[in-house]
């Protein structure tokens, strides 16, 4: 790599680790306020409510609309298993990924995605460890001390 293009990766990786600060401290903040009003809880409460009851209207007694859809999914999914048992397509679809893979286009366009992928992964892992390292730099934000009620006479 050229030094020039170096300095541009460290640059993204800056810019991405103050992002990665930024979101860290708002998904705290968002939690301790979700802690504080339940609203997650609350959420899961309705659908839940929902799911059961629509689940006995519909399906009958002890029925729930969640476990209906994980029934047909599951059904659909051995169904497919079965069909490309039978007729062969994922066999027939590796073969072909062989075959592109093999040919010089195809290694032309494998190592261009390695190697842009092998970059993004560097330049994530480097804007952590820049993050992390400034995270540890700082000292915690104070706690807000409350004022002592001033004496009377």
């Amino acid at each position: 790599m050229t030094i020039p293009y170096r300095l541009h990766l460290l640059v993204a990786a800056e810019y991405l680790a103050k992002g990665y600060q930024l979101s860290d401290q708002i998904l705290q903040r968002a939690i301790e306020i979700d802690n504080k009003q339940g609203i997650s809880q609350r959420f899961l409460s309705y659908f839940r409510s929902f799911d059961t009851t629509v689940g006995a209207r519909t399906l009958g007694a002890d029925q729930t609309l969640s476990g209906k859809v994980q029934q047909t999914v599951s059904a659909a999914a051995e169904r497919a298993k079965g069909v490309d048992a039978e007729k062969g397509y994922s066999k027939t679809a590796g073969e072909y990924y062989s075959k592109a893979l093999s040919s010089p286009f195809g290694q032309k366009v494998k190592t261009f995605y390695t190697d842009t992928s092998k970059q993004v992964l560097d330049i994530h892992e480097e804007a952590r460890r820049i993050a992390a390292d400034k995270k540890a730099a700082t000292p915690p934000p104070a706690e807000p001390t409350q004022a002592a009620p001033a004496p009377t006479a």
